[in-house]
């Protein structure tokens, strides 16, 4: 796997399509709104190259990005705030 998933939480990989598997994070937090599992997609894979791909959402995939720019939780790249960002 990618990452190790963090505590109370385990990912899951389904075929998404003929060219990318779907990543989903599952955690096991109960909620009082549905009886049913909760879970976030975290990214997605490609099968041919097992490039990392974020996600738009759960449907769309996104830009190639790598492992050092995901997290645990999500495949999606973190963007710089103002305070990380170097000065002119």
């Amino acid at each position: 796997m990618i990452h190790e998933a963090p505590e109370g939480y385990h990912y899951t990989i389904e075929e998404f399509n003929k060219t990318y598997d779907r990543v989903w994070l599952n955690h096991h937090y109960p909620y009082t709104f549905s009886a049913d599992p909760v879970k976030t997609v975290w990214g997605f894979i490609k099968k041919k190259t097992g490039a990392i791909h974020a996600p738009i959402n759960s449907k769309r995939v996104g830009k190639e990005t790598t492992k050092d720019l995901t997290t645990p939780y999500t495949a999606m790249p973190l963007l710089k705030t103002c305070l990380e960002t170097p000065p002119l």
